[in-house]
């Protein structure tokens, strides 16, 4: 007879991450880039943001920044690097629009605000402000957990990662 603990897999680690902005959650097969279309970026899920505020979605640090906003990596304390592409073609507004709050080297709280950005004026500048959130070195032993739905900032979980 086998107990029923055998049964269950144990949770060694377990992360969530949060909605950085207000957004609807879809399959990296919704992105227009194929870099991130084929996962190339890592595994994650894509969003829309509807909000004009972008928090950090884990505790960590910033580890890569630039004043374009268009990209963020944050290191958790287990080493995973949650990577984010910000809208399409970003760099191209050279900063405009954007104020940034938080520069890479620092550490941050889930919830931190790290920049704030013209909703109006990237929806007319940008070819497209689908976004993408994932993990750039999750390994096998991992496993990510998609949650797609609506969700409101720094209080719905995007995904899970497990091992």
């Amino acid at each position: 007879m086998t107990s029923q603990n055998q049964h269950h897999k144990t949770v060694q680690f377990e992360l969530n991450v949060y909605a950085p902005c207000n957004s609807k959650i879809t399959g990296l097969d919704t992105h227009p880039t194929a870099i991130i279309k084929d996962g190339f970026l890592g595994l994650g899920v894509c969003f829309n943001p509807l909000s004009s505020q972008f928090f950090s979605p884990i505790d960590g640090e910033i580890v890569y920044f630039p004043k374009t906003c268009h990209q963020l990596r944050l290191k958790h304390s287990s080493g995973l690097l949650i990577h984010i592409e910000f809208g399409i073609n970003t760099p191209i507004l050279m900063a405009q629009s954007f104020v940034q709050f938080k520069n890479a080297g620092q550490k941050v709280t889930q919830g931190e605000l790290l920049f704030e950005y013209n909703l109006p004026l990237l929806n007319n500048r940008l070819e497209s402000l689908q976004s993408f959130i994932g993990v750039a070195n999750l390994t096998q032993n991992f496993e990510l957990i998609p949650y797609y739905h609506s969700v409101k900032a720094t209080e719905d979980i995007v995904f899970t990662i497990k091992k």
